[in-house]
């Protein structure tokens, strides 16, 4: 490293290093120091909710957006609701619609580079590398959710006063 170079400059990358027995959280571990795109991110993730989950007067809070609702993500989320790791979730609308979705229909694995005129024309929609076939979203997520809300509204759970 040249001379004047900030210390934060001199954290070398390191190589990972298996051993036949080893655990999720030994190569989570590794990722600190194996840096590189977002295995850095990864690790570093993971030490802030440790440090969160161990600190019982913290409250965690989760926020994303809809389209990691689309991916196998979604299962993550749903398991640290489960095993209430997180005390709020902050999200957009779209979370409940992809979610709605996915408890209906399958979405599939596509690539970035797949031509969107071409999907369009087989009946399908393209988020980012995943898959939304028409019949998968739109009017099914209508369907379920007006399906709800008059569900909702028969047994008198209708709130129709502004919140101020």
């Amino acid at each position: 490293m040249p001379k004047g170079t900030r210390e934060t400059h001199r954290v070398a990358v390191k190589d990972y290093q298996f051993t036949e027995n080893m655990t999720v959280d030994e190569l989570v571990g590794q990722m600190e120091t194996a840096w590189g795109f977002t295995a850095g991110k990864l690790a570093t993730g993971v030490n802030i909710m440790e440090a969160m989950i161990n600190d019982k007067k913290c409250v965690k809070f989760l926020s994303f957006t809809a389209d990691i609702v689309a991916t196998g993500t979604r299962g993550v989320i749903r398991e640290l609701v489960k095993r209430k790791l997180v005390d709020i979730i902050i999200t957009t609308c779209g979370t409940l619609d992809h979610d709605v979705a996915r408890c209906v229909r399958d979405y599939y694995k596509g690539s970035f580079i797949m031509s969107d005129s071409k999907l369009h024309k087989e009946g399908v929609n393209r988020l980012g590398n995943v898959l939304v076939p028409n019949d998968s979203y739109g009017i099914v997520i209508e369907k379920k959710i007006l399906g709800s809300l008059k569900n909702s509204t028969k047994k008198g759970k209708r709130n129709s006063q502004p919140s101020n």
